[in-house]
């Protein structure tokens, strides 16, 4: 009978080799990511601006929501960045209740708190939206006008 051979797990000790060379091989597959995010972003903005009719509007909306969901992948990242650590390491001490008290607090932070935090925002800025809005409802047609006032309120 043959010996099955288990599978070697790749790893990279990070405190051994030159800074250089393990910089790069970490940040490599970053921007190659990073790149790839950016290239479809451009084929997106390129299919939607073809629409009939409503490609123009449809360009404003994506280039008016790009920011918000930047931010609010920046709370996200805020929230997972910090809170899987901190479980891990508790996790790894074998103290599954603190690690789940983590947990929950970064769940309920995403659920709970961040939506309130984002509507005080948009309820501190509405008057500056409408004032947006009214502009552009003098320049869109009925329906373009309609397509952003959903998408943005």
């Amino acid at each position: 009978m043959e010996e099955k051979t288990k599978p070697q797990a790749r790893t990279r000790d990070l405190g051994k080799g030159s800074i250089p060379k393990l910089l790069a091989q970490l940040a490599i597959p970053v921007v190659v990511a990073q790149i790839v995010n950016l290239l479809y972003n451009i084929v997106d903005r390129i299919y939607i601006g073809h629409i009939p009719g409503i490609g123009a509007a449809a360009l404003t909306g994506v280039g008016l929501f790009a920011p918000i969901l930047m931010l609010i992948n920046a709370f996200a990242m805020l929230s997972g960045s910090g809170g899987a650590p901190r479980a891990a390491i508790f996790m790894g001490k074998k103290d599954n209740e603190t690690a789940e008290k983590i947990m929950a607090n970064c769940f309920s932070f995403l659920q709970l708190d961040l939506p309130f935090y984002f509507l005080f925002l948009h309820q501190s800025f509405l008057f500056y939206l409408e004032l947006v809005m009214r502009r552009c409802r003098m320049q869109l047609s009925t329906r373009e006008f309609i397509f952003l006032e959903v998408f943005l309120c």
